[in-house]
């Protein structure tokens, strides 16, 4: 009965609560990567400037259609 007494109290100290919320490194990075959204494809299409628009997108992308067409960022 001492072992599982002791099996339990260790399981019990050893399990760790969940942390709760995001942290905070966490949280700056979304807003970091929110405000280049905002800066550069946004503000593109806000602008019609489409090299701005392009600028946010790699240059491996591929759009395929629903015609099942795929073209790459230079036909964009």
């Amino acid at each position: 009965m001492k072992k599982v007494g002791i099996i339990l109290m260790i399981l019990f100290v050893s399990c760790e609560a969940p942390s709760a919320g995001v942290s905070e490194a966490d949280s700056n990075t979304f807003e970091h990567n929110v405000q280049t959204i905002k800066d550069s494809w946004i503000k593109g299409y806000q602008e019609e400037n489409v090299e701005k628009v392009l600028s946010f997108m790699a240059d491996s992308i591929q759009w395929t259609s629903a015609a099942g067409d795929v073209s790459g960022k230079e036909s964009l």
